[in-house]
């Protein structure tokens, strides 16, 4: 189910890997990574504030979801949507860590 959610953040990581070399290194990978919070989320971590970390990057609304950094409707499926954000959360600590 969350197979597309986890190219998504794939995705994202890519692309901070491109436009943020090293960034895995300034996101912690354990429960201080909260994907849910715009200040705790990867970009949060990154520039302070979700928002202004899509400012930033350039990142569209249409792009946020494709890039993992967002959850939308058609992610969240079946689950509640804390467990879709713990998934969310999850997806992105491994990739932080692949990156370490």
């Amino acid at each position: 189910m969350f197979a597309a959610l986890q190219g998504y953040v794939e995705a994202g990581a890519a692309f901070l890997d491109e436009t943020i070399p090293g960034w895995a290194r300034c996101v912690p990978h354990d429960e201080r990574l909260d994907m849910k919070y715009y200040d705790q989320c990867v970009l949060g971590h990154l520039y302070g504030y979700y928002p202004d970390g899509c400012a930033r990057l350039s990142i569209s609304e249409d792009q946020q979801g494709l890039l993992g950094v967002v959850l939308s409707p058609c992610h969240v499926g079946r689950l509640p949507v804390d467990d879709s954000w713990e998934v969310l959360n999850e997806m992105w600590r491994k990739a932080i860590l692949a990156r370490l």
